[in-house]
């Protein structure tokens, strides 16, 4: 796995993110469900559950919603331990 991949995912997800958030100006005056606009769908063109994990991470980032069912896997087992190192410090 290379670095690049999750940046870009990352970086891409901020600048459509910036541009979702500009037209919900623009049209409901609010950008209260921005968070819920862009749902990744990424473990299509990934070529492990590794990669489609941290891709779906990469984008959660940025949005709180995803399909791909690695990223929420990995994602609840990460916050899990950084929830459980909290409370051990």
């Amino acid at each position: 796995m290379q670095s690049w991949y999750p940046i870009t995912v990352a970086t891409s997800s901020f600048y459509i993110k910036e541009l979702i958030g500009r037209y919900l100006m623009e049209t409901e005056g609010h950008t209260d469900s921005l968070n819920y606009k862009f749902h990744d769908f990424g473990f299509r063109g990934t070529s492990s559950w590794e990669e489609s994990a941290i891709g779906a991470m990469a984008n959660l980032t940025q949005f709180h919603g995803t399909d791909t069912v690695s990223g929420s896997v990995m994602e609840t087992s990460r916050s899990t331990e950084a929830e459980t190192d909290a409370r051990i410090l």
